[in-house]
């Protein structure tokens, strides 16, 4: 009998660690989300500055040429 105690003890530990290590994933996956959304938010912010720094360049070049 205390032997059908101690399995159940058991196996209820197993499932409430199941569970806890599920929920820890699903917070886990919803941070990687979140970092992956920034990831992509900052790769568009570089893309424009490139582009803002070519346009300047650019326009430097265009005040050089008109003075000459």
């Amino acid at each position: 009998m205390e032997e059908l105690e101690s399995e159940k003890a058991q196996k209820e530990a197993q499932v409430q660690k199941v569970m806890k290590l599920e929920s820890e994933k699903a917070q886990k996956e919803v941070q990687v989300q979140k970092v992956m959304e920034e990831n992509v938010r900052l790769h568009a912010m570089l893309d424009k500055e490139a582009q803002l720094q070519a346009m300047s360049e650019q326009c430097k070049l265009m005040a050089l040429n008109h003075h000459n």
